[in-house]
Order: C-alpha cells, then sequence, then structure tokens
C-alpha cells in the first residue's frame, strides 16, 4: 500500500468512528477519542512523508528528466540536499533509494551542488552549455608600477585587473525550483 492509500484509509477509519457516534446520536468515548488522536496523529506523519516524497521525485524529474539530455548540474541548499539524502518513507526506506548517491553528489547520475546561502525551497538547474563566463576581449591584465619612493624601499605595485560577466546563452535551460510543499 502506497503512501496516498494508507493516509485514505487512516481517514477512513477517522471518519467511521466520527459516523459511528454520530448515527447513534451520543458523544465519542475515551477510548474512540484515542483512537481517532492516534488516526490524526498518523495521518499528519503520512502526508508529511507524502510531502516529502513528492518534492524529492520533483527534484529528481528536474534534475534528470530533462529531454536534452540532462542537466549539467543542480544547484540545492544545504538543507534541501540534506532532505534529498535522507528522506525516508513511511515504511523506512529511502524515498529515492538507489537513485541518489550522497557520496558522489548525483541524483540519477546528475551531478548537484550545495550552495551556501542559496534559500531553503529555491533550487536551481543548470542545462550543459547555457551558462558561460566571458570577458572584455582583455583578459586578466596587469600593470606594475614603481612611482615615488617604491623603488628606494624595494617595493613595486601592481594592479590586476579582470572584467567578467557571466552569460546565459540559453534561457529556457536555467530553470528556477520552487522546491517547497506550496
Amino acid at each position: 500500500m502506497n503512501l496516498k492509500q494508507q493516509l485514505a484509509a487512516t481517514i477512513k477509519a477517522a471518519t467511521d468512528i466520527l459516523d459511528g457516534a454520530k448515527s447513534a446520536n451520543r458523544d465519542l468515548t475515551h477510548a474512540e477519542k484515542a483512537e481517532l488522536d492516534g488516526h490524526l496523529a498518523k495521518g499528519k506523519e503520512l502526508k508529511a512523508n507524502i510531502e516529502a516524497a513528492e518534492r524529492s521525485a520533483a527534484l529528481v524529474q528536474a534534475i534528470s528528466g530533462r529531454g536534452d539530455g540532462g542537466a549539467k548540474a543542480g544547484h540545492l541548499s544545504a538543507t534541501d540536499a540534506l532532505g534529498l539524502e535522507t528522506n525516508r518513507n513511511a515504511s523506512g526506506a529511502f524515498d529515492l533509494g538507489g537513485a541518489i548517491d550522497p557520496a558522489a553528489s548525483t541524483v540519477c547520475g546528475t551531478r548537484y551542488v550545495v550552495v551556501p546561502g542559496l534559500a531553503t525551497g529555491d533550487g536551481y538547474v543548470v542545462g550543459a552549455d547555457s551558462v558561460q563566463l566571458s570577458t572584455d576581449g582583455a583578459g586578466v591584465r596587469a600593470e606594475w608600477g614603481t612611482s615615488g619612493d617604491k623603488f628606494t624601499r624595494n617595493q613595486l605595485v601592481a594592479r590586476v585587473e579582470g572584467r567578467f560577466n557571466l552569460d546565459v546563452t540559453k534561457a529556457h535551460d536555467a530553470v528556477r525550483m520552487a522546491l517547497s510543499g506550496a
């Protein structure tokens, strides 16, 4: 039985308890209240497991389910990467099983990178050859000078400068992911 079927069965069991008391036109007994509380707690846990599994599945789909041979890399927050690696379903097994390799930081063979400072619930998938670093043509320039008394003190002044830009060459291959369960 999958998580959604388990949740449906839990909701039905809770509904049956309430319907039984309603049809008998009476209040719930202490035993029924305790049983109902147990079903509600189990339902909340199942709902959380379903949401985590759906987020994990969406992430795997986003990172590896591309039609052009796959992404170059997925970019995640530390919290999302940890959740991806450690989420378990109701039976205690890992949600993604063998699809994830935490040691190599890969999902279905596609590398993911933890980005410090990236907000939890946000992520990026960048396609191969969709982003490149460009320069103004001069590359890195270095200018050396010995003005003033620097020569008498055995000092040199250097100014190193480079002008770079991150170019997105294929905008449709750089995708922002919303990983929160909204």
